[in-house]
């Protein structure tokens, strides 16, 4: 089935997921795979959109971590990763170039004050949903979850 129109707020749903694809390009490994995906469970009326990337530095400490790194992400102020470093030429070139493809500022990408993933968490929660994490071992996966009813349009 073709994905159905929704009454939601496209301005929280743009800012969580462009803060997840900014934190999946960040800390995720570099030059790796960020992809997005967005499902509609009709029986549930539920809008589920994941953000997924190849693990990064530290992501064996988050893994031991478990639980409690999952749900610290989300706690105001918390950065559980250190910051970038803008000198390094190669990566600032990396960082040009993913920024041209999914249109965040190299700002976004060097930069954290550690209140991206609370903010996030509270639009899913302006939704009327949540928002998790998950350090497997392949990947990490962000997934907002938030209700929604399908808009009914009349054909042509």
């Amino acid at each position: 089935d073709p994905m159905p129109e929704f009454l939601l707020d496209p301005q929280l749903i743009r800012y969580v997921h462009r803060n997840a694809v900014s934190n999946a390009v960040k800390y995720g490994l570099q030059g790796g795979i960020v992809s997005t995906e967005v499902r509609f469970d009709r029986e549930k009326s539920e809008l589920q959109l994941s953000v997924t990337n190849m693990p990064g530095v530290n992501h064996g400490a988050l893994r031991q971590m478990g639980k409690k790194a999952e749900l610290a992400v989300f706690e105001p102020g918390k950065r559980l990763h250190p910051l970038l470093t803008s000198g390094d030429f190669k990566q600032q070139v990396m960082m040009q170039r993913v920024c041209s493809r999914t249109l965040l500022s190299p700002s976004d990408m060097s930069h954290s004050s550690g209140d991206g993933a609370w903010i996030m968490y509270k639009c899913a929660k302006t939704l009327g949903g949540n928002c998790s994490i998950r350090f497997g071992e392949a990947r990490t996966v962000f997934t907002l979850r938030c209700p929604a009813r399908a808009v009914e349009t009349s054909p042509g």
